[in-house]
């Protein structure tokens, strides 16, 4: 009603809001702030929205990935790292590929903020997790960003060979996992191991 009676836009969102923030739970106000905001084209109140919708919703990840869209459309990075963040959270285990592969949009998300931020260990942990659900050659990308970041950005050569190792179960004469892999085994002064790569 006040949606349909109201010319002043600010108005109505600031009304909108007040009932929003006192009725945190009520899916009727944040569908009510959500069809003004698309309505009326105004995407910081439609990004809360469904955020909000989000967190009330058993599958929350297309609106999840929908606020996330928006938010960094307009260069809302404050918006648009929360939604990644929710997507992150909301993401389901290893036990559930299709459900972490719909959180993949996340988890790549995530890894460049992380990555820019220079927090090299999150982003190299969100690699890998993309990367379980990745096919073919983006599967293959993500491991060895990862792997990359793991022995020469947080010098972890441990983890490092971890990771070019699963990388050689598939692709064994690739020497753009062999030789890293190689130079891993040196660091961590593993001869037995080097020795078994290179035989």
């Amino acid at each position: 009603r006040l949606v349909e009676l109201r010319d002043d836009d600010d108005l109505v969102e600031a009304n909108l809001r007040h009932a929003f923030d006192q009725r945190p739970k009520s899916e009727r106000i944040a569908r009510l702030l959500e069809d003004f905001a698309r309505d009326r084209g105004r995407n910081p109140a439609l990004v809360d929205a469904l955020l909000r919708l989000a967190s009330l919703d058993a599958a929350p990840m297309a609106m999840l990935r929908e606020a996330w869209e928006v938010a960094s459309d307009d260069g809302d990075d404050a918006r648009a790292g929360a939604a990644l963040e929710r997507g992150v959270a909301a993401a389901p285990g290893e036990d559930d590929p299709a459900g972490e592969e719909r959180a993949s949009w996340a988890f790549l998300g995530l890894a460049e903020r992380s990555r820019v931020a220079g927090d090299l260990a999150r982003a190299t942990d969100l690699w890998e997790r993309a990367a379980r659900v990745a096919l073919g050659d983006e599967a293959r990308e993500l491991l060895l960003r990862a792997a990359d970041a793991a022995e020469n950005g947080l010098s972890d050569p441990r983890r490092a060979a971890g990771i070019y190792e699963k990388l050689r179960e598939r692709e064994p004469g690739d020497r753009a996992i062999w030789v890293p892999l190689a130079a891993c085994h040196r660091k961590l002064g593993d001869d037995a191991a080097l020795v078994t790569l290179l035989e």
